[in-house]
């Protein structure tokens, strides 16, 4: 059982690196790339669409040596959200215009600048405050509008955010789904168990075959083998039965033990032979005041007693009712002559 663990551990532990190491590379190195990416094309698009509609007036005003005009086309392109500043420059990165009246006339002698008035195409060049568009507007002038890179800041980090809390649901959910369905294969130790246990108890005898891959199902058909070994040696002389009987019920309360579920076990005399603490809880009663006594001692609920009632009347059939809003299984088990020898419930 503990190899089983392990190497099923290490299956969830491998399992969890690879869907971890996918989820950041798709999210941090191509999800979020793209998304900024896509923000500055968006920003570009805007930009470009401003300077376009700008363009026809501003190209009339330098013509026609038009100062104020120029100063409201500008004026009216700072209205546009993520535009910090817009300018024009001659041939030598003089400023003709700019919305910073004290800008007028100094020359921008820096790399960008002589960059964007030589080489005299549309440019996106990024500048410490963000971005810097520039499109020749005449043979002699150079539009430059600078951007904003804050809106795609705030952007980004709302997404960065966004796909972090993503990231980790999908991994958790990820994760916990794989590990249930790798123990599953598993199916808790009760299954190993039953196994270890059918090998000591019968002599390895036969082979578990369980068709139904519940708790109960794996528990009664080892309390079958069991029963069917306890027959087999109780004809033979020189059997201690009562040995081989206090062994049986040792092997039973050991199974029980390491079922998740509420379970009670009780004798063809309706005695308790084992319960477990959840079993108790739903009863309202103590493990200490329960061991050996007969059901009628300290089972109140006419319900349950009704469901054992008809589970012993019919052996080998699953009875099922919802008690105090619980799903409550019962199943008598008896022998090849058709006696009752031991009922189980299940809550």
């Amino acid at each position: 059982m503990f190899s089983k663990l392990n190497i099923s551990l290490k299956i969830v532990i491998f399992f969890s690196l690879i869907l971890v190491s996918t989820l950041f590379f798709l999210f941090y190195y191509y999800f979020l790339p793209m998304q900024e990416k896509q923000l500055k094309r968006n920003l570009y698009d805007k930009v470009k669409t401003v300077s376009d509609l700008s363009q026809p007036l501003i190209n009339k005003a330098l013509k026609n040596n038009d100062d104020i005009t120029l100063l409201s086309q500008i004026e009216e392109i700072l209205k546009i959200k993520d535009i910090n500043s817009a300018y024009i420059l001659d041939n030598k990165g003089r400023v003709i215009t700019h919305n910073q009246t004290s800008e007028w006339g100094k020359i921008y002698d820096d790399e960008i600048s002589r960059k964007i008035v030589e080489k005299k195409k549309e440019m996106v060049n990024k500048i410490p405050s963000g971005y810097l568009y520039s499109i020749p507007i005449t043979s002699s002038a150079t539009f430059c509008i600078r951007l904003s890179e804050q809106k795609i800041k705030e952007n980004m980090n709302a997404l960065e955010k966004n796909v972090g809390y993503t990231f980790l649901s999908i991994s958790v959910t990820g994760i916990l789904l794989f590990y249930l369905f790798i123990f599953s294969q598993f199916k808790t130790p009760l299954k190993n168990l039953g196994h270890v246990l059918k090998a000591v108890a019968v002599g390895g005898i036969g082979k578990i075959e369980i068709k139904k891959h519940d708790e109960i199902g794996v528990l009664i058909k080892l309390v079958n083998d069991i029963i069917e070994k306890f027959e087999q040696d109780s004809s033979t002389s020189g059997v201690n039965v009562n040995e081989v009987k206090n062994n049986t019920k040792i092997i039973i309360e050991e199974i029980a033990k390491n079922i998740s579920s509420g379970i009670m076990i009780i004798d063809s005399e309706n005695r308790l032979i084992h319960i477990n603490q959840k079993a108790c809880d739903f009863l309202s009663v103590s493990r200490d005041n329960t061991s050996g006594k007969h059901i009628l001692d300290f089972i109140q609920d006419a319900l349950l007693i009704d469901l054992i009632n008809k589970t012993v009347k019919e052996i080998g059939k699953n009875f099922e009712e919802k008690i105090n809003d619980r799903i409550v299984k019962a199943v008598t088990v008896g022998n090849k002559k058709g006696e009752n020898l031991i009922t189980i419930i299940t809550i």
